[in-house]
């Protein structure tokens, strides 16, 4: 999915891609972040199919720089992993 969301910011050419992940409880959040807006085409094309498949909410940001997408991980999985 991190793999979706940066090329997703590629589509503009960016001097850099920013990649960001971030957790709270039983949340995951990836952000891929570039230095300008992203187009339609970038944010919302084919590779959008699998973040959707696997995230449970996902989007771009207010000012339209960034994807992100979130995953929940259900208590029975925590407790599986440990």
């Amino acid at each position: 999915m991190a793999h979706e969301l940066f090329v997703a910011c590629l589509g503009t050419r960016p001097v850099f891609v920013e990649m960001t992940l971030s957790t709270a409880d039983h949340r995951i959040r990836i952000t891929a972040r570039g230095p300008v807006e992203l187009p339609v085409r970038c944010s919302h094309g084919p590779g959008l199919a699998i973040i959707r498949a696997f995230s449970t909410t996902n989007g771009t940001t207010s000012d339209g720089c960034a994807v992100w997408a979130e995953l929940v991980i259900g208590n029975s999985a925590l407790e599986e992993a440990r």
